[in-house]
């Protein structure tokens, strides 16, 4: 009679990717709003001054960073950072916060992070007013 031996590498293998199916399935993430900034209510198409679509696929058990930046001769008055991953796939998503500027600058660095295991996809909306 044959016995066939398993090699143990083999085995942690097959256990981490079955891991990796069942625990994105089933991972809550933390934070799934929204970034919204400053005045909106008020903000027309007129006076966005730069647009920009952020998208990372995901990678199993590695959280994805995105950095974006504007400088400009306009005054922020309201940022959006809208979390399009969760609006796509109903769950996943991240978070996006200003590193640098913002609000009453001419200039912002914004950085969004997924949640481990999945991608990120993020609209970016600023909005400015003409500096005197």
């Amino acid at each position: 009679m044959r016995r066939n031996n398993v090699n143990p590498l083999h085995f942690i293998v097959l256990c981490c990717c079955i891991y990796a199916i069942f625990a994105k399935s089933t991972t809550k993430p933390k934070d799934l709003s929204d970034f919204i900034q400053g005045d909106c209510k008020k903000a027309k198409d007129s006076d966005m001054v730069f647009h920009e679509v952020v998208e990372k696929t995901d990678i199993p058990f590695m959280s994805r960073n995105a950095t974006t930046e504007w400088y400009g001769d306009y005054k922020i008055f309201c940022i959006k950072v809208l979390n399009e991953y969760n609006r796509q796939f109903g769950k996943g998503g991240g978070k996006a916060f200003v590193k640098k500027g913002g609000l009453d600058h001419n200039y912002v660095t914004i950085e969004m992070h997924s949640q481990k295991g999945y991608g990120l996809s993020f609209l970016v909306m600023i909005y400015g007013k003409k500096m005197k």
